[in-house]
């Protein structure tokens, strides 16, 4: 097995309630290499024009790389790949935090999901088991009820990512949250996940991966590393609204539904308004950036992010 990979696809079928294990030769992970690589191969092979991105037949592919597990700055995200039912073509959507990292620690490169389940139900993964679960006691819930459900039940070595009612009712641009602040946020992957009474997915995994050179990845790192603090810095302090002063100045800034380019009253919601909320920061597995921040909202309520 080449190094890097876990050499493992689990494939679940929610309309039979089955799962099952598929091994990934190497030539298909030289060929396609990972995440949305290994999506574009799998969806074009297993799914066919005019596929309904609602329907038990629609596919969910979600992915990783041969340096998610690792160390390596900036690799630890997941890919999710999908038709979308918002625009109807290639949806893909990635999410970071540690939902990747745990899915590759636990032995698992790929895993596709298709079908549509009876009732509200929901995947835990741990250490290369699959099983589903059933949901019931969390649909209805929003992602921050949610999720906290579900690690109560599961326990906090777990990593989730859930839906709530946008996602549960089908709205077309509905997100999955991990996290209370890391979202798949693009293309409707929640809606896709609704349709198939897919509440959630709990991801734990103790496989670290084998990596080729470890030497040679420690000094990549430690050069990453020494670029990110010289050069981004901002995005440690303020997060991505760090790039939001830019944008407003060349009139980048989605404003009032991309109606408009910049914002008026840009000064009173500026990285340096913002980050007077922040408590503290986070990052995800391996990244020396540090962009996630705790904001307080006040009245105990607290959320992740602007990031």
């Amino acid at each position: 097995m080449l190094k890097g990979y876990a050499g493992r696809r689990v494939h679940v079928d929610l309309s039979k309630g089955e799962v099952s294990t598929l091994n990934l030769e190497a030539g298909f992970l030289e060929a396609y290499l990972g995440g949305k690589g290994f999506a574009a191969s799998i969806l074009y092979q297993e799914t066919g024009k005019g596929l309904n991105p609602l329907s038990p037949e629609s596919l969910v592919v979600l992915a990783v790389g041969p340096l998610t597990g690792t160390a390596a700055p900036g690799a630890n995200r997941l890919a999710a790949c999908f038709k979308s039912p918002l625009t109807g073509i290639w949806g893909e959507s990635y999410c970071g935090g540690e939902l990747g990292t745990q899915l590759k620690w636990a032995g698992i490169d790929v895993l596709t999901i298709t079908g549509r389940s009876p009732k509200p139900v929901y995947l835990l993964v741990d250490d290369g088991r699959v099983e589903i679960r059933d949901a019931g006691y969390l649909w209805g819930k929003d992602s921050f009820e949610a999720e906290k459900a579900l690690i109560g039940e599961v326990g906090r070595d777990f990593q989730a990512a859930v839906i709530g009612p946008a996602g549960e009712n089908l709205v077309k641009f509905a997100c999955v949250t991990h996290s209370r602040g890391r979202q798949f946020g693009r293309c409707g992957l929640g809606a896709v996940f609704g349709s198939k009474n897919l509440k959630a997915l709990a991801f734990h995994g103790s496989q670290m991966p084998e990596v080729a050179n470890v030497e040679a990845l420690a000094a990549f790192r430690e050069r990453i590393s020494e670029a990110v603090r010289e050069k981004l810095g901002s995005l440690s302090n303020y997060g991505t609204p760090a790039i939001s002063t830019l944008l407003n100045k060349v009139g980048a800034l989605p404003t009032r539904n991309w109606r408009e380019g910049s914002y008026e009253k840009f000064e009173e919601v500026s990285p340096e308004i913002l980050k007077g909320f922040y408590k503290r920061r986070r990052a995800c597995y391996g990244c020396p950036v540090a962009c996630r921040h705790l904001t307080d909202l006040g009245g105990g309520f607290w959320v992740e992010g602007p990031e």
